[in-house]
């Protein structure tokens, strides 16, 4: 592929992303009264939103982006490395139902995904996993056998996360725009960090830790100095963060961890925005893509929040930042 060959797929962009919510527009919804005024809002840019039910609007607003990826993206797997988390988050759906030997899980699945999310169900039911996907097959046989040896699915969870992120890495080192790369290193390296803490706050043990994380690096950084130090201390592992390019990511994880979520969501999200500019290549596409799943995710936390009552000064410090 050439630059130019994403010329249309841009211009197919350009036009849409005036329909992108903006933070004045979330900071709109925040203000609302209660759930029922915010959906009005919503209504009001074009939301079909009925009764209450957001939910299925959000989801359809979802799935409406990932189509138009599809029409306009000349290879729609340049955006494999940025959906492929759905695909382990429903591996791991499955073989917790597999192991509890539970039905009817679909609904569970999180979409879009590179593989066909029933089709992996089925095998991971048949214990069928030498024919799941190649970049599935050594996830599912670890988090089987974690399952197996220990019934808890926290244990399942981190073997498979380990295989996500490095099956992130290696998908981004295969797309066209280096953009691609860029984000999905980026998005590694904050789940590594946050995985690492989770082990250094329940005391897991070094080796533990490696399970969780690819090694030595992932993305732009070095699991291996820092599962040594979270192994000591979580004092040892702040201090190595300080001597990393993620010192200020380590500074708000130290403070709060509803604060880093934040901030690894609008990092990421700025990342986007500051690669959006061009006129060719995937990279705005796929900038315009990562927008709309932040619009989505900032939906599901203002109206959740709406819904239970949360207060507005509560609301504004749980939103990210927006595209626009």
């Amino acid at each position: 592929m050439k630059d130019v060959d994403f010329a249309f797929a841009v211009a197919r962009i350009r036009a849409n992303e005036n329909s992108l919510l903006s933070n004045a527009a979330a900071s709109q919804l925040i203000a609302a009264p209660d759930l029922t005024d915010a959906i009005r809002v919503l209504q009001g840019r074009g939301y079909e939103i009925h009764g209450s039910n957001y939910d299925a609007a959000l989801d359809k607003r979802a799935a409406d982006c990932y189509d138009l990826m599809v029409e306009i993206l000349p290879d729609i797997h340049e955006l494999d490395a940025i959906i492929v988390k759905n695909d382990f988050n429903d591996l791991k759906v499955s073989l917790k139902a597999a192991y509890l030997d539970r039905r009817d899980v679909g609904r569970l699945f999180v979409r879009p995904t590179v593989f066909d999310p029933e089709q992996v169900d089925r095998l991971v039911r048949s214990e069928e996993l030498d024919a799941l996907p190649e970049e599935l097959r050594e996830a599912a046989k670890s988090g089987w056998a974690a399952l197996s040896e220990t019934g808890f699915a926290q244990v399942a969870d981190t073997a498979v996360d380990k295989y996500c992120l490095k099956t992130m890495l290696d998908m981004a080192k295969k797309a066209f725009d280096p953009f691609v790369y860029k984000v999905t290193a980026l998005d590694a390296a904050y789940c590594a960090i946050k995985a690492i803490y989770r082990c250094c706050l329940i005391k897991k043990p070094e080796s533990f830790m490696r399970s969780a994380v690819p090694n030595p690096l992932c993305g732009e950084l070095d699991t291996d100095a820092l599962i040594k130090a979270a192994a000591k201390s979580r004092g040892d592992f702040f201090a190595e963060l300080e001597h990393t390019a993620f010192s200020e990511a380590g500074a708000i994880l130290k403070r709060s961890a509803t604060d880093y979520e934040k901030y690894c969501a609008d990092s990421i999200l700025s990342l986007a925005r500051e690669n959006s500019k061009g006129a060719f290549g995937s990279a705005p596409v796929i900038a315009y893509y990562i927008a709309v799943c932040a619009e989505i995710r900032t939906l599901r936390i203002i109206l959740g929040a709406k819904a239970a009552g949360t207060d507005n000064d509560v609301i504004r410090q749980r939103v990210r930042q927006l595209y626009v």
